[in-house]
């Protein structure tokens, strides 16, 4: 039996010994065309429990598994093997009135950005994805808010895998280290935010067994003033232990929305990305170095169609590449079941854009997904 099968079971089985667990779960299916037909499912079941244990604290815990399966239509087939299983979330949580503390994997995401986002440090949210499908992180995270508002957050990470912008994962065994301090100003927030890491850097590149590591420094901010503003500004600095820099990197983000009174109200948003990339590679590297600078824009229109249905727009231009992505998404939403129908114009070739890649977008075509949730 799938080991994603027998958690699955032992879940169920928890549920009925202990008061205070709560079963909710995602099932999907969609079809689409473009340059390749996809047909597929995915399943994501959450077990949730609950215990306030006094006046001041109280206990949360969540357990979740994501069970998925996409395949050509040409090369349709019911392989159990073509089933991916994987652990979702599984975290406690222990909250106060303004402090809480959280342990295990989790989500973890912050600044305003919405769809081009320097601060997609530990996710690889798409806006483009129906589903809000968003990878988890492997760690403890603590975070207090003052009476005047004042947030603080830590952080301490198991190393891995890619995540986000990044081009290269974390060592195995080591951990990473994080903080943010979030300010009110102006009827928004103002936040700065610093994180490092050991970087798996491939010997080719460094021509030696080096270690790197990794600084980010990032300063963002949201202000309603008529209008929503927003800015993402993130410097990120990689280097040996014999003190030979590597990289600088620099991207900024300045974004805005509005509603007009026509209608419903259409609401959008628009963004705008600039990002800068030097690479040095040492003499002994195999690459040479690298100077980079990429701009992109995105804009976002959203329309309310009565209480049910919702027309939205994405575009998103890479001014460098002259490459764009358009989509256009119907909706419709009900308790339990729901409807997407988009369609879709993706670029050919590579690119920068990152939009679809979680829903297997690609080329021109359309994609239909029917959701119900328990």
């Amino acid at each position: 039996m799938p080991r994603s099968l027998l958690l699955i079971l032992a879940l169920s089985l928890v549920t009925t010994v202990f008061a205070g667990i709560g079963i909710r779960g995602e099932m999907a299916g969609f079809i689409s065309s473009g340059k390749q037909a996809y047909v597929g499912w995915h399943y994501l079941p959450l077990f949730e429990y609950e215990d306030q244990l006094n006046d001041q604290f109280n206990l949360q815990a969540e357990a979740s598994y994501r069970l998925s399966w996409g395949h050509p239509v040409e090369e349709l087939g019911l392989d159990g093997e073509d089933i991916d299983d994987d652990l979702y979330r599984l975290n406690a949580r222990l909250q106060t009135e303004r402090s809480e503390i959280v342990v295990g994997l989790q989500k973890l995401n912050f600044g305003p950005g919405r769809l081009l986002r320097p601060l997609m440090w530990f996710d690889e949210l798409d806006p483009s994805d129906p589903l809000g499908i968003a990878n988890g992180v492997t760690g403890v995270t603590a975070q207090h808010y003052t009476r005047g508002l004042t947030q603080f957050r830590v952080w301490i990470l198991q190393s891995g895998d890619p995540r986000g912008w990044e081009a290269f994962g974390g060592i195995d065994g080591k951990t990473e280290l994080g903080a943010r301090l979030a300010l009110p100003l102006f009827g928004g927030e103002l936040g700065q935010s610093i994180h490092h890491r050991m970087v798996d850097l491939p010997i080719y590149l460094l021509g030696s067994d080096d270690e790197v590591e990794e600084y980010r420094f990032a300063l963002d901010g949201f202000f309603d003033i008529g209008i929503g503003l927003w800015f993402e500004l993130m410097y990120k600095n990689m280097e040996t232990f014999a003190s030979n820099a590597l990289s600088d990197q620099i991207m900024f983000m300045l974004g805005g929305d509005h509603t007009l009174g026509v209608g419903n109200g259409i609401h959008y948003s628009i963004e705008h990305l600039v990002y800068k990339l030097k690479f040095d590679f040492p003499d002994a590297g195999l690459l040479p170095d690298t100077d980079e600078k990429v701009q992109m824009s995105a804009l976002m229109i959203d329309y309310p169609i009565g209480f049910f249905d919702q027309v939205s727009f994405i575009s998103l231009y890479d001014w460098e590449g002259e490459h764009l992505i358009a989509m256009l998404t119907w909706s419709r939403t009900y308790d339990r079941l729901g409807f997407s129908l988009t369609a879709f114009d993706y670029p050919e070739g590579n690119s920068t854009l990152t939009l679809g890649q979680s829903t297997r977008l690609g080329g021109d075509g359309i994609q239909f997904i029917v959701t119900f949730n328990h």
